[in-house]
């Protein structure tokens, strides 16, 4: 029998220990002699998606309204035409603010520059349809449009001067829908977020009402209704302008996000017509024309809203 005395042993430990080390050195100097690999791309949504979705928010709706009319009448005396008259001028414009809570729906898409598949760039392009029911009015009351003129006598003679003002009982202009198409540029925060901005075309339908209207006329010193009975007006009609949009969205689910934004809308400046005819009898002259109002209108809209949206 053979014996291993303590001193071999403890040699023996020592060539196991200094040959681990020198492996341990061998394998650091390897590793650190290999070339780094780059960390992989973030990976984005995929390449393209759409959505529709519902929500609403908090809107004003600015109101500018100009107003001009024109007189054009002629007078009889015993049937035989013995003048002919004009009178015409501008009044105050309105201006008004409302506020309202506004429910809106939209539809859109979006897809990555680099779509093919799972995309790995944080750039999108895209497009969103949007409608908003406002439900918004804005009314003026005891309007007064003045009034200059002439009436010339048609058998020759100096025209007499006419001064007198378009009294309007109310005004009323009321905004019920709003519709947007917006071209929309975006980019990924990360899997989950996405800040986005857009602009296009726009369209407001509108209703305006004059209610009550009468021309008087200020004839030999005394005030004269001279399109008689009080007249109302009524309109209804579309107006084109654009709208801009900022906004941010955020997944809350596999297939459902939530879109925040804000968003203005103009339109251009519209006229509005409007053109009665009138007859009217003071103190022996009949008054027979046509009255005309023309109200210039502009409208600018601002919300902050927020939609639920389920992407497919």
């Amino acid at each position: 029998m053979i014996r291993q005395t303590r001193g071999s042993a403890w040699s023996g430990a020592l060539r196991l220990l200094a040959g681990a080390g020198l492996l341990a050195a061998s394998t650091s100097a390897f590793a650190a002699d290999m070339p780094l690999k780059a960390p992989p791309p973030p990976v984005y949504q995929p390449g393209g998606y759409v959505y529709v979705g519902v929500g609403g928010g908090y809107s004003s709706v600015r109101f500018e309204q100009d107003i001009f009319a024109v007189g054009i009448s002629q007078a009889f005396a015993g049937g035989t035409l013995v003048a002919n008259g004009i009178a015409q001028g501008p009044g105050d414009g309105v201006r008004n603010i409302q506020s309202t809570f506004a429910g809106e729906v939209q539809a859109g898409f979006m897809r990555h520059f680099d779509s093919g598949g799972i995309s790995t760039s944080p750039w999108l392009w895209g497009g969103k349809f949007k409608y908003k029911y406002l439900g918004t009015s804005a009314t003026e009351t005891g309007v007064i449009v003045p009034q200059t003129g002439a009436f010339t006598p048609t058998g020759g003679g100096a025209a007499t001067p006419l001064t007198g003002n378009v009294l309007i009982q109310s005004m009323q202009t009321t905004v019920e829908h709003e519709l947007s198409a917006l071209v929309i540029f975006g980019q990924s925060l990360n899997t989950g977020m996405m800040v986005y901005a857009g602009a296009g075309p726009a369209a407001l339908s509108t209703k305006s009402f004059i209610n009550r209207a009468v021309g008087f006329g200020d004839v030999n010193g005394a005030p004269t209704a001279i399109t008689g009975a009080p007249v109302s007006f009524a309109s209804a009609t579309w107006m084109w302008g654009a709208a801009a949009q900022i906004g941010l969205t955020y997944t809350v689910a596999p297939c459902w996000m939530l879109d925040f934004n804000y968003t203005i809308t103009a339109t251009k400046k519209f006229d509005i017509n409007y053109a009665a005819p009138f007859t009217s009898t003071s103190a022996g002259i009949t008054y027979v024309g046509n009255a005309y109002i023309t109200t210039p209108q502009h409208l600018t809209t601002q919300a902050i809203a927020v939609t639920i949206n389920r992407v497919f």
